[in-house]
């Protein structure tokens, strides 16, 4: 089924505690950002759909997003974590509930060795489908190391949040030009979210236009908008986070973010992206 978006975000949550507990261990504890509150907010700010992405507070357990994608009726597309030696029937009843990719998430345990990186990649590529990507959300260092396995592939890959750019750098850092190498040789995607995990300015994020430029100037068709709603803290999280009290979200203005992205992209460029993620979650 072909969706023509009104905007896509192609990285949003759900966190639905009460009908879904989260999982034990875990790094932190959220508050609740349901389905229907989802449902909402696009509505609010003319999102016509949305890629929901598997948070680490669920583990390999996909209950909750099957159940907001079931919710969403056709207007969303997930991003699944798979447990190790996942069995083919339940790759299978992900598809038909509309996932579309597979996340390997280092960040959230402050894991940069690209061995690991690999190793899950490698474990993952074994179970999915082709039409599946594999959704990264490791640093700019362990992406340098994954840049080999990148590009031999045959699979999509998508980067979270620009890629996490080091501000305190510039698009002429070594790890900076790996990443550029990537996006040209068309395997690797890169969404343009979450510009508090890597702006020191603040909003309207002004410090990562030369990254966000840069991006645009070698593969327009590689890029994707997303916000990263709810907002949880991530990187600013302690690592020491006591899981009986519950995070609150931050307090994000989505619509800057959107007309950010559109100043630095242009109407034009700025709506190509939502041809990037139709392509990409809904024509397969």
């Amino acid at each position: 089924m072909t969706i023509e978006p009104l905007l896509c975000d192609t990285h949003v949550h759900v966190f639905d505690p009460r009908r879904f507990p989260y999982v034990t261990p875990r790094r932190f504890t959220p508050g609740e950002a349901t389905a229907a509150q989802l449902a909402a907010r696009m509505g609010d700010l003319g999102i016509g759909t949305a890629v929901i992405i598997q948070p680490s507070v669920y583990g390999a357990n996909n209950a909750c997003l099957e159940e907001a994608l079931k919710t969403l009726q056709g207007r969303a597309r997930g991003v699944a974590v798979l447990s190790e030696g996942a069995p083919l029937s339940e790759i299978r009843r992900l598809d038909a509930a509309g996932v579309r990719g597979a996340r390997v998430n280092l960040v959230v345990d402050r894991v940069e060795d690209p061995a690991v990186a690999i190793a899950k990649l490698a474990g993952a590529t074994s179970l999915l489908p082709w039409h599946w990507h594999l959704q990264l959300h490791v640093s700019t260092l362990t992406l340098s190391g994954l840049a080999d396995y990148i590009v031999s592939s045959k699979r999509n890959y998508v980067l979270d949040h620009i890629g996490l750019p080091v501000v305190g750098e510039t698009v002429t850092s070594a790890s900076w030009k790996n990443l550029l190498e990537l996006l040209r040789s068309g395997n690797l995607y890169v969404k343009l979210s979450a510009p508090y995990l890597s702006s020191l300015a603040g909003p309207p994020y002004e410090d990562l236009v030369p990254f966000i430029r840069s991006l645009m100037i070698e593969r327009p068709d590689r890029l994707l908008w997303g916000s990263n709603w709810p907002h949880t803290l991530g990187t600013a999280r302690s690592s020491q986070a006591a899981l009986d009290v519950v995070e609150d979200f931050r307090q994000v203005d989505d619509r800057l973010w959107m007309g950010a992205c559109r100043a630095i992209a242009g109407a034009t460029g700025f709506d190509a992206l939502n041809r990037n993620a139709e392509a990409l979650y809904w024509s397969c």
